[in-house]
């Protein structure tokens, strides 16, 4: 009975830490103007995987595993990546270009 209870411990622990995963969140702002960029694409380099910024320039994502940076581009401005390590909050400002 103790060796059943143990196992599904066991199980219900390592299935809670694989599902884990992180979030990240932030805004984007023009760099001289700092008015919120709307509808910017932030996505995860290499992949199809992101979002679109809100009408305060906001934007959240949950970071898929293998995931180190991402890319932020907007009509008019110019690209920027961004590497992620343990950082979960970002403050963005593009350059016109």
């Amino acid at each position: 009975m103790i060796k059943h209870l143990f196992f599904l411990l066991l199980f219900t622990l390592s299935s809670s830490l694989a599902f884990s995963q992180t979030e990240i969140s932030g805004t984007l702002t023009d760099l001289d103007t700092k008015e919120p960029l709307i509808g910017a694409n932030v996505v995860f380099e290499g992949t199809s995987t992101g979002t679109a910024t809100d009408y305060n320039g906001a934007f959240s994502l949950m970071v898929p595993e293998g995931a180190t940076s991402i890319v932020v581009s907007y009509t008019g401005y110019q690209d920027k990546i961004i590497e992620i390590g343990n950082q979960t909050l970002f403050n963005i400002e593009l350059p016109s270009s």
